[in-house]
């Protein structure tokens, strides 16, 4: 009986041991990741200002379309009704 118990220490004191190992590392992972996720946050920004002014961009060019094509359509029609 005492053989398999000690066959569970052994076990539990390697679990133990990665455990601290784990616990160690870890806050140095979490601040190497900090710079990486402040990049990322500044460049979604800077992307999202890029997508507002081409929205912006769009719909001016799609309203100067829409008065372009209002226009060019009541010049058609003022040619066609002269001849």
């Amino acid at each position: 009986m005492e053989n398999a118990f000690g066959g569970f220490g052994i076990f539990l004191l390697l679990f133990l041991l990665l455990l601290g190992v784990l616990w160690f590392l870890l806050p140095f992972a979490i601040f190497g990741t900090k710079a990486k996720l402040d990049a990322i946050i500044a460049e979604n920004m800077r992307t999202n200002e890029l997508l507002k002014s081409l929205v912006s961009e769009i719909r001016a060019s799609k309203s100067e379309g829409v008065a372009n094509k209002e226009g060019t359509s009541n010049r058609l029609g003022s040619f066609s009704s002269r001849d």
